[in-house]
């Protein structure tokens, strides 16, 4: 399962103390939502790894500050398997509807993708080497 596994990290800073919190995670795919996208692979991992805003009734309990707190949230890619599985978020809840639908967007992607510029810290892992983060893709 090496082939397959990486690491990310959800990385919440309150907008208060500055205190950041982290809780990594294995990483088995990346799911993305194409919901927001312009209708490209890179838009997602965009999205994907843009900052959310923890605000109002979505407060963020600080550690530090002891109580709820505007914060911001992010995820932050660690380091990625020799084999990445991308899966796209297609469907979504109509609220109007109270009932999943299928998004039919078109989502196009390059015949290489580079993920280095994705990963902080250059994505090297414990040992240090940073292994080859150029990926040959394909879709089914």
């Amino acid at each position: 399962s090496r082939e397959f596994a990486g690491c990310q990290a959800y990385v919440t800073v309150c907008s208060d103390c500055g205190h950041v919190s982290e809780r990594a995670e294995k990483l088995f795919e990346l799911t993305l939502s194409i919901q927001e996208s312009d209708g490209s692979l890179d838009d997602c991992l965009r999205c994907y790894l843009g900052e959310e805003q923890l605000v109002g009734g979505n407060q963020y309990r600080c550690g530090e500050c002891d109580g709820l707190r505007d914060a911001s949230r992010r995820v932050e890619l660690r380091e990625v398997p020799p084999v990445l599985n991308v899966q796209l978020l297609r469907f979504v809840y109509d609220m109007k509807m109270y009932d999943k639908k299928k998004l039919s967007t078109d989502v196009s992607f390059p015949a290489t993708l580079d993920m280095a510029p994705s990963v902080a810290g250059g994505g090297g892992g414990a040992g240090g080497a940073r292994p080859s983060m150029l990926y040959d893709l394909c879709a089914v």
